[in-house]
């Protein structure tokens, strides 16, 4: 009650007139261009492994220029929840950012600092970082675009416990893993 979008509270917020929201700015330069011919398929039941390394696509963003990933997300699924793992190499990881498309290829929403759950290393599995992103295909999500932003390249991560912390960097490039799971 009360708010006035010419105020000066609204400007710091970015909501004032005239204001334009990040999805909105990222939109500007993404993603009726990326190429579309190499998309990889999310499917309900299966891991995918997904490389940014150096063959992986690179674009534009208006978040600074990366490495991306095109998934095609399945058209129904039971499982409503995305788990992505950037798994911690040479003592650093990958930062996923996610933008969800609709069929138009048009952004429906955007996600970025992500938090991500620490999983050492043991002699079972790699460790990794881990998030969770809910799906909602009500709002008409079929393709998923992941990449990182300048901004988390300067950036790092303190992980472990009291005892033991550990600092790794931001990579411009990684290996993740993305499964649906309940």
């Amino acid at each position: 009650p009360g708010f006035r979008s010419n105020s000066e509270a609204a400007d710091v917020l970015g909501v004032g007139e005239g204001a334009q929201n990040r999805l909105d700015a990222f939109t500007e330069q993404c993603c009726e261009q990326l190429p579309r011919l190499e998309f990889q398929k999310l499917e309900p039941e299966r891991t995918l492994p997904v490389n940014l390394g150096e063959e992986a696509g690179v674009h534009h963003f208006s978040t600074g220029k990366s490495r991306f990933c095109l998934v095609r997300l399945p058209q129904a699924s039971d499982r409503s929840l995305l788990r992505i793992r950037s798994f911690i190499r040479d003592g650093g990881f990958l930062v996923p950012n996610a933008v969800f498309l609709d069929g138009g290829f048009r952004p429906v929403r955007m996600v970025t600092d992500m938090v991500m759950e620490y999983s050492p290393e043991t002699w079972r599995r790699y460790g990794h970082m881990a998030a969770r992103l809910a799906i909602r295909p009500e709002s008409d999500e079929r393709w998923l675009v992941l990449f990182t932003r300048s901004d988390d390249l300067e950036s790092s991560t303190e992980v472990g416990n009291q005892n033991q912390r550990r600092r790794l960097t931001h990579k411009s490039g990684g290996s993740l893993s993305l499964r649906l799971v309940d």
